[in-house]
């Protein structure tokens, strides 16, 4: 029973790292352009 569970679990799971995944990337990318986009200013 316990395979039975498991097995849905780690797929959904594995699509929602995936999701994460590309959540953070794209984050970084745009904390990364703010941070440049402050020091040309700011400079």
């Amino acid at each position: 029973m316990d395979d039975e569970l498991q097995i849905p679990h780690i797929l959904s799971w594995g699509r929602s790292n995936n999701a994460m995944k590309e959540g953070t990337i794209l984050l970084l990318v745009v904390l990364a352009a703010i941070i440049l986009f402050a020091m040309l200013t700011l400079h």
